[in-house]
């Protein structure tokens, strides 16, 4: 089970040395992979934080070449009233249709933790869950807005779905800690996946594609 933590700038006050900077620019690739991700609002966030959450989520994986839609799912499936063209909100796949929930924080995981990845046996998962709260504004001493913030945790557990176990780095999005300097770049639109994370998004989706016999090289190069 991944964790995102936040230090340094949290409650107490206290700075942490911090490890190697978590810093990446956005390297803009072709598109490689169509992703589907269901959202349950169980904390009651508000419908203009969602939409920032999504639009900013949705720019961190098109910089790595995988396009994101969105389903807004209410908490009880059998509430959902789904046409026959619309996707579940009751049945996922890794790595075509993944869940995340957002929830209230949790107390018993401590107020630093904002996401959880849950993983299964193979390494991977379609379930994630984000503590929600209007404490996202505050986590930065720069304007880096709630709405933002939730949608880089949203990218940040997705991303562990997507790239399994051990799949946190030293630096960009999938940083495990993220301090003050991080945070600022973050307010700055400036907090990516890595290269090597975001070839690795997109060889997950080539490795999807060919084994459905749907591999075009030319549309994406990874699909070999």
């Amino acid at each position: 089970m991944a964790r995102l933590n936040l230090f340094g700038i949290i409650a107490t006050g206290v700075l942490f040395i911090a490890p190697p900077s978590c810093l990446s620019a956005a390297r803009v690739h072709s598109h490689s992979g169509t992703l589907l991700v269901s959202l349950f609002n169980d904390a009651g966030a508000p419908q203009s934080v969602l939409q920032r959450a999504e639009d900013r989520a949705a720019e961190i994986f098109a910089a790595a070449g995988i396009e994101v839609h969105w389903i807004l799912c209410v908490p009880d499936p059998a509430e959902f009233d789904a046409g026959p063209d619309t996707p579940s909100c009751a049945s996922f796949t890794n790595p075509s249709h993944l869940s995340v929930r957002i929830v209230p924080p949790a107390s018993a995981l401590g107020k630093d933790v904002f996401g959880q990845a849950i993983l299964d046996e193979s390494g991977h998962g379609v379930y994630a869950k984000v503590y929600y709260s209007t404490r996202f504004a505050y986590v930065s001493e720069e304007p880096l807005d709630e709405g933002a913030m939730l949608g880089y945790v949203i990218a940040h557990e997705v991303g562990h779905l997507l790239l399994g176990v051990n799949s946190h780095s030293t630096e960009g999005l999938m940083c495990a800690h993220w301090r003050r300097e991080e945070l600022r770049h973050a307010s700055l639109n400036f907090l990516f996946f890595t290269s090597k994370d975001a070839a690795n998004l997109r060889s997950r989706f080539a490795a999807a594609e060919y084994a459905r016999g749907e591999c075009d090289t030319i549309r994406n190069p990874s699909c070999k």
